[in-house]
């Protein structure tokens, strides 16, 4: 049997009291439970006391006063907290295996949907590559996804046929037309097949419908260039130097939002020759290919605003009646044209302009700022031109040509050029009365 104070003292079971060296009662409160308290040696041991009151002896008894019993009980700290120190410890690995395969099986979902969903990247990329087909897009399991996937299709099926649509019906007009899309976002541009024939571009730079920007850039700078403005808003590309009717004329409307430009190119050229055609036969002479009355009054109301002195010359070719007569018309067609190549020899639109006028009469205007007298002689040089100048006909006979003319000098003999002609005119008409005594067949306007 131990003593109480020895016992207690000790912090240990009693088989452990012999190892405790001068243990401590660290506390003797109930924290730790009812009589229980703890013991902490000098080397650091700590121990958990149980004490338990016994009574052997009857409260009569002798020794009821003077003797006392108390069990105690000792365990080291380290025995009752080894099982929890293996539960942690177990707790510990179980957690961190859970976290790991946690991890790995996440990785492993990661990994799997994003090479899927980077297998559906691609085919978008496709999609940029080549608009001219429509995209397929893969299957990533993901039903959401999936389904979004045939959506795309459908919708990018439906933008496909009807390009190709609108390619083939800009290709089946009649009258030569080719469009272009530019997205501001894209480095190409998008074309109809007919685009090739219409700017007579090399095939090989068109690419599944496209053209790299750039390079429509320069095409399209190049045919809206400053000096190719032509007829109402019109281009006029591809002509021949000197010749104002070769070539083609294209008209371009476009229309721009924010994120796009769409533009038409018609080629006009049938309708722009048709039309130069058509002024041509209005403002010339059909047979001499001269201007005709009507052009000749245009230019020269314009001309007499803007010059010193002019001279008027009515030509009268006094033999085409007896050719056509005796020799027929087309021979006298011949003489026509004889006369107008001499008569327009001179023609510059400077100060010389000749127009045939009716049948047998021609007029030419000289003007600028010269005296009257130095046109008056070029009348002269040019009708002795004039006199010089032989048809032969069918049966081999040399004719040459006779002809009259009437003068009338601006602004002294008229103000304007209807004043002129009246002029000229009338010094033909009294000359023809006198029989012709003037033997040079020019004759100049005097009040008669």
């Amino acid at each position: 049997m131990i003593d109480l104070p020895n016992a207690i003292a000790t912090g240990a079971s009693i088989s452990d009291i012999e190892t405790i060296s001068h243990p401590v009662i660290v506390s003797l409160d109930n924290d730790y439970g009812q009589n229980a308290s703890i013991l902490e040696a000098e080397n650091g041991n700590r121990s958990y006391l149980y004490t338990h009151h016994m009574a052997f002896y009857d409260e009569q008894s002798y020794f009821a006063e003077s003797e006392e019993w108390l069990l105690v009980g000792t365990v080291p700290e380290k025995f009752i907290t080894k099982q929890s120190t293996v539960v942690k410890s177990l707790s510990v690995i179980i957690m961190a295996t859970a976290t790991l395969v946690a991890i790995l099986v996440s990785v492993f979902v990661i990994s799997s949907s994003t090479s899927k969903i980077s297998k559906l990247t691609k085919s978008f990329e496709n999609l940029e590559k080549d608009h001219s087909k429509p995209v397929f897009l893969e299957r990533v399991g993901i039903k959401e996804i999936d389904k979004l996937s045939e959506i795309i299709e459908s919708y990018s099926e439906n933008i496909t046929v009807n390009s190709a649509k609108k390619s083939k019906i800009v290709d089946l007009i009649s009258n030569p037309i080719a469009t272009f899309e530019i997205s501001k976002n894209e480095d190409k541009v998008f074309v109809s097949n007919s685009i090739v024939n219409i700017l007579q571009l090399n095939p090989a730079i068109i690419i599944n419908g496209y053209i790299n920007k750039n390079e429509w850039e320069e095409i399209y700078a190049e045919i809206t260039a400053s000096e190719n403005i032509s007829y109402e808003g019109s281009y006029h590309i591809n002509k021949e130097s000197g010749n104002e009717n070769s070539g083609q004329w294209l008209k371009i409307n476009t229309y721009e939002s924010d994120k796009y430009i769409i533009g038409v190119i018609t080629d006009i050229s049938e309708q722009i020759l048709e039309r130069k055609r058509l002024e041509y036969e209005r403002s010339h002479d059909a047979l001499t290919g001269i201007i005709n009355r009507r052009t000749f009054l245009l230019k020269t109301e314009e001309i007499l605003g803007n010059c010193k002195n002019a001279v008027v010359a009515l030509w009268d070719i006094k033999n085409i009646k007896f050719i056509n007569n005796k020799y027929g018309h087309e021979n006298g067609d011949k003489l026509i044209k004889a006369a107008t190549r001499v008569l327009d020899s001179v023609s510059n639109d400077r100060h010389t302009i000749t127009a045939r006028l009716s049948g047998d009469e021609f007029v030419t205007i000289f003007f600028g700022e010269k005296d009257v007298s130095f046109y008056k002689n070029e009348v002269r040089n040019l009708y002795e031109l004039l006199s010089n100048v032989v048809v032969e006909t069918p049966d081999g006979t040399e004719i040459k040509i006779e002809a009259a003319v009437g003068t009338a000098c601006y602004p002294f003999d008229a103000p304007d050029i209807k004043g002129l002609l009246r002029c000229t005119d009338s010094t033909l008409l009294n000359n023809k009365n006198e029989n012709g005594r003037h033997s040079d067949g020019i004759f100049e306007y005097k009040a008669y």
